[in-house]
């Protein structure tokens, strides 16, 4: 979870005013834009089954339980947000 933790902070800090990790391995970012109504933004990395679960590999897609998860929506959440950074930069 930890190295997870650093990919996600590495990768969402630059589009964040403010950002934060702590002890616990939440991740916060803050980009208030004063007059703008506030949204919030949430989801979880971590997963729920055990480091053997079985998973299989064919013709370069994951296959299993857990394999897209929350994970397909933070690549999802990423890219949404640095085309939202683009266009109002």
């Amino acid at each position: 979870l930890k190295e997870m933790a650093n990919l996600l902070h590495e990768a969402f800090s630059p589009l964040a005013k403010e950002s934060s990790m702590d002890e616990s391995l939440t991740l916060h970012f803050k980009n208030r834009i004063e007059g703008k109504p506030r949204l919030l933004l949430i989801g979880h990395y971590d997963t729920v089954y055990p480091k053997n679960h079985p998973i299989e590999v064919k013709d370069r897609f994951l296959y299993g339980s857990g394999v897209a998860d929350m994970k397909g929506g933070l690549v999802i959440l990423l890219y949404a947000l640095k085309a939202l950074k683009d266009k109002f930069s």
